[in-house]
């Protein structure tokens, strides 16, 4: 099977862990199983997680807030799933788009944006990912 280099998020991001939440800073040096979501059969997953590195410095990072008060961080370039395109980027996400919400397994639902600001520059890191390409932030689904 394919790993998956995902880049671009700052190192407070929270990530959904099958142990609770953890920041992505403390998978330094560590390896994690974390909930994904497979887009074939439309499930909620585990994915390992590792390899932490830094993977650009000064990065533009974009603040996203949903409808339901769900607040994460990324870098411009990193992608989001929404419900009725697909894949975006943050950058490019606007008032009416509607995010992927798996945080009430088994269900699968969307919340609306209400904001994506540019917040500023940060470091973004690079991790691994294997089996599935994407992460959950929140219960949102990210991939780089």
């Amino acid at each position: 099977m394919l790993d998956y280099q995902l880049h671009g998020y700052p190192i407070g991001l929270e990530i959904d862990t099958t142990k609770g939440i953890i920041t992505l800073g403390q998978l330094i040096k560590k390896q994690v199983e974390a909930f994904s979501f497979d887009s074939t059969n439309f499930s909620r997953e585990t994915t390992t997680l590792h390899h932490l590195i830094v993977a650009q410095e000064d990065c533009e990072i974009w603040l996203i807030t949903t409808r339901n008060n769900k607040v994460f961080a990324c870098s411009d370039y990193c992608q989001i799933l929404t419900a009725d395109i697909g894949w975006k980027y943050a950058k490019d996400l606007v008032y009416s788009d509607r995010i992927i919400d798996l945080s009430e397994p088994p269900f699968i639902k969307s919340t609306f944006i209400e904001s994506a600001l540019h917040y500023g520059k940060a470091n973004v890191y690079r991790f691994t990912a294997h089996p599935f390409s994407a992460f959950t932030t929140n219960g949102l689904v990210l991939c780089a």
